[in-house]
């Protein structure tokens, strides 16, 4: 909801105004009335069941201190041992496409050869090119610029020399593979990687994930949910979580939609809608016994859903051997 629109309510429901532009009809207002229904189910009860395929996608971070010393022997574009800062300016979780592209500049800048980093994104690797000889070694080292971070193999997972045309590196060290999760997720309640569940961990090993492997654990923050140890492919990536519902228009256009609330509590937003314009009639009796259907139906909801989600399932025990008397 805008600010705009919340005036709007605000100024109706205090009886300062009975209508707005974007407020034309009696209908609109008991159809906001409902979507405000359904927003207090959900955020009530923690959201609605949903469940959602995620694709991760890998994220770096650059900082304007890291670098690499840049070596190419042989060909036109050979060069001598330079560090070579790698970006002006810092990022923070861009994509493999916009670390290739800060590179390339500072390349093309310090170093003055024709050379391009590309990031592959199904493989998940940047690969640095010469792109004017066939016959060149690539040397990534570690800067000798104290002040320099060696992001050899932050950025291509690996240093060292290669005498191709290429230097092609392995999965970034310190690459987080993290997705966004749905525009109405409220809370998580199950993670699956390849048909296996993830934990959830703390979010302090995940600050710097020098780890690749099966996923095992995950983190959420700020609405981002990132794997460690970071996964080497896309696998099958299954979240179940609570969601919010979207709101219905009040124009009208969604009045043949299905409530997204669970069959059966499909009633609770009439109530919540009921109670508001009993109160803009100023019938609050009649208003307060609406809202007590409308907790109760709430209430009937969180206790039906804890009874089908119990947090302890029965397992055997073993029976402990008879004891021995002498």
């Amino acid at each position: 909801m805008t600010f705009g629109t919340q005036i709007t309510y605000a100024k109706r429901r205090a009886r300062v105004s009975s209508n707005s532009l974007t407020i034309t009809t009696t209908d609109d207002v008991v159809r906001q009335y409902l979507n405000d229904g359904v927003t207090e189910f959900a955020r009530r009860t923690g959201g609605v069941p949903k469940e959602e395929y995620l694709t991760v996608r890998p994220k770096f971070d650059l900082r304007t201190n890291f670098a690499i010393r840049l070596t190419v022997t042989g060909g036109v574009n050979a060069l001598a041992a330079t560090d070579i800062p790698l970006c002006t300016a810092s990022h923070v979780d861009v994509s493999g496409g916009t670390i290739a592209s800060a590179i390339n500049a500072q390349i093309s800048n310090v170093a003055a050869i024709s050379a391009s980093l590309s990031w592959a994104s199904t493989s998940w690797l940047f690969t640095l090119r010469d792109n004017a000889s066939a016959a060149t070694n690539i040397e990534i080292g570690e800067p000798v610029t104290k002040t320099y971070i060696n992001a050899g193999y932050h950025i291509f997972g690996k240093v060292g020399t290669v005498a191709i045309t290429y230097f092609e590196g392995n999965l970034p060290l310190d690459c987080t593979l993290e997705t966004s999760l749905p525009s109405d997720f409220l809370q998580i309640e199950y993670v699956e990687w390849d048909d296996v569940k993830v934990r959830a961990a703390p979010f302090d090993i995940f600050l710097s994930p020098h780890a690749n492997g099966t996923p095992r654990y995950y983190a959420i923050k700020n609405r981002q949910i990132r794997l460690y140890p970071c996964p080497v492919q896309q696998y099958k990536f299954l979240i179940r979580y609570k969601a919010m519902p979207a709101d219905y228009a009040t124009a009208g256009t969604d009045d043949s939609s299905e409530c997204p609330l669970p069959t059966g509590y499909h009633m609770l937003p009439i109530y919540w809608a009921e109670a508001l314009l009993l109160q803009e009639q100023h019938e609050y009796q009649k208003a307060g016994t609406a809202l007590a259907m409308f907790s109760k139906g709430v209430t009937d909801y969180a206790i039906r859903e804890n009874n089908q989600n119990p947090t302890l399932f029965p397992t055997s025990q073993p029976l402990p051997p008879p004891k021995v008397i002498p």
